[in-house]
């Protein structure tokens, strides 16, 4: 990555999927995790570019009510739960943690997180 982005990485990566490989960091409630950050409080300029991108075909998702355990921290500026294809829940989540601007999605593991 840092061949594409340059060196050194001007934002930290997280990712890492349960279905793949074991991951000791990993939540049970969360099955994949994908977040960038990067310095500075960029919060309001995220969600908007994210909210934007999902409403682009091939839309991402539809809204639904935030799944168990999920829930706004300080510093979050949007968080929401998303349906996706074949029963699978993500949630979004951007803010701000410490000095920098996160934009994260957890994947949450087959039928958690949907109402029947």
């Amino acid at each position: 990555m840092e061949g594409t982005a340059g060196a050194p990485l001007l934002f930290a990566l997280t990712f890492w999927d349960t279905s793949l490989e074991p991951t000791p960091q990993a939540p049970a409630h969360a099955e994949r995790r994908c977040e960038v950050a990067f310095s500075g409080d960029h919060a309001d300029a995220a969600v908007t570019a994210v909210q934007a991108k999902m409403a682009m075909p091939p839309v991402f998702g539809t809204p639904i009510p935030l799944p168990a355990p999920y829930a706004a921290e300080p510093g979050t500026a949007f968080i929401e739960g998303r349906k996706l294809l074949r029963g699978r829940v993500a949630v979004v989540h951007i803010g701000i943690r410490g000095a920098q601007t996160f934009i994260g999605v957890d994947r949450l593991p087959a039928g958690m997180g949907v109402s029947e």
